[in-house]
């Protein structure tokens, strides 16, 4: 009694998993918010035609299950038993009608979210089109006023060390600049973050709204303060140990120097006993002894005093002390030497 139904829902089933699957296919081409409006356009059609064809299919599927459901019902027992085996077969199973049927049901609505989106996209798009139009019509010479060279602007790959340099040149030069907009600004910073700080920004659309949700973002991942510092610290116990030659040491001193100076800007105690011994852990037997030599002298000099203040052999006074002894080295080295 049911075979023409079932005959017919053959081909929507294998109908279904085709708009489905195209379905995917178009969700995941969703073009990154800097393409062009054409692009955006095109995408925003093709949804729209998928999303027809699942609704379509849907609704001829449904009002084919209904005729069968009516067979069932009005059948004699027996036969009502064998038809609910058949429908069964169809409609159960992982790969069964029912399974599709939710399947295209939770497409549709990705579907019409992702409609929306793109919508806006192009809304936007057009919005900021007509505004830059405008723009270059009314005031022609206004970004050559705010005299922003690419090349002079700081650019962000992600390092959670090199953050706060990046924000404060970044915060100079566009974020408070009064003669930019938040749109400005956006497409500014867009420009700016490279990498894996790029990534985390790319799929807010340039508004005026979404550039400060765009900061934050960036805000909250990079600028937490304790998490700059950790790595830091951990940037410091890594350096390698110079070798014996005073440029190794130098090398050496002045990626120490970079990262205490950092830590120090950033409210850290740097004069702690672990921070003067990683430093000392860096340097060859020989700059051990000048430094030992120093501190024993300096310590005894502080005995001779009057004074009731404590030694003190601090990471100020090693670094202090370390700059003396490679100075010192590095003028002997250009001295001419003479002849016998």
């Amino acid at each position: 009694m049911s075979g023409p139904i079932r005959q017919s829902l053959g081909p929507a089933k294998a109908t279904l998993i085709r708009a489905i699957t195209d379905a995917k296919t178009i969700l995941d081409e969703r073009p990154n918010q800097n393409e062009e409006i054409e692009n955006w356009t095109l995408w925003t059609q093709q949804l729209k035609n998928t999303n027809s064809k699942l609704e379509r299919t849907l609704s001829r599927i449904s009002t084919l299950t209904e005729n069968w459901t009516r067979v069932i019902v009005q059948s004699q027992p027996e036969q009502a038993e064998r038809e609910n085996s058949l429908y069964e077969a169809v409609a159960g199973g992982e790969e069964g009608l029912l399974v599709k049927i939710e399947e295209a049901n939770e497409l549709v609505v990705d579907l019409g979210t992702s409609i929306e989106i793109g919508e806006n996209a192009i809304r936007q798009k057009s919005i900021d089109s007509d505004r830059a139009s405008s723009i270059r019509q009314a005031t022609p010479n206004r970004h050559s006023q705010i005299r922003l060279p690419k090349n002079s602007l700081p650019e962000f790959y992600g390092d959670l060390n090199l953050w706060p340099s990046f924000w404060d040149n970044y915060r100079s030069a566009i974020h408070e600049n009064a003669l930019l907009t938040d749109i400005d600004r956006f497409n500014y910073l867009n420009g700016c973050v490279k990498g894996e700080a790029k990534k985390l920004i790319q799929n807010y659309f340039i508004t005026e709204a979404n550039y400060h949700i765009a900061i934050n973002k960036l805000r909250e991942r990079y600028g937490d303060e304790e998490r700059i510092k950790a790595n830091l610290r951990a940037e410091l116990r890594a350096l390698p140990p110079a070798n014996k030659f005073i440029n190794s040491i130098r090398f050496t001193t002045d990626n120490i120097d970079r990262i205490i100076q950092q830590l120090q800007q950033m409210g850290e105690n740097i004069n702690q006993s672990f921070i003067s011994s990683i430093i000392e852990e860096k340097m060859p037997k020989w700059i051990l002894l000048e430094l030992e030599k120093a501190k024993q002298k300096a310590m005894a000099k502080c005995e001779e005093s009057d004074d009731d203040e404590p030694f003190i052999w601090d990471t100020e006074k090693v670094l202090k002390k370390l700059a003396k002894i490679i100075e010192l080295h590095e003028k002997v080295n250009r001295m001419p030497q003479l002849e016998n």
